[in-house]
């Protein structure tokens, strides 16, 4: 068995949320590959492998923030973002 860094995750999103290519459940299984002969050569396909476990999680997850965050946003009388008016927002940055 090779060495690899393994990511899980499960997520609950709102109620009613619905994203047919995504997944709430997940598992990522990175092999730590290369002429592995000591320990330098370890380190840094060990380092790869977690660059790209970081890269695949975050685009994950993103793609959940953003398919949850256009469902709080359609939520009705939803008017504000973070306690500030959508249109006083935009209005403040052109004075």
């Amino acid at each position: 068995m090779s060495p690899s860094v393994i990511v899980s995750y499960r997520l609950c999103p709102p109620e009613g949320t619905s994203a047919s290519d995504l997944s709430p459940s997940t598992t990522l299984d990175f092999r730590v590959e290369g002429a592995i002969t000591d320990h330098a050569e370890y380190y840094k396909a060990l380092t790869f492998a977690v660059a790209e476990t970081k890269s695949r999680t975050g685009k994950d997850l993103t793609a959940w923030r953003d398919v949850v965050g256009i469902k709080e946003l359609n939520k009705e009388g939803r008017s504000q973002i973070g306690g500030a008016e959508i249109e006083g927002e935009e209005e403040e940055e052109e004075d």
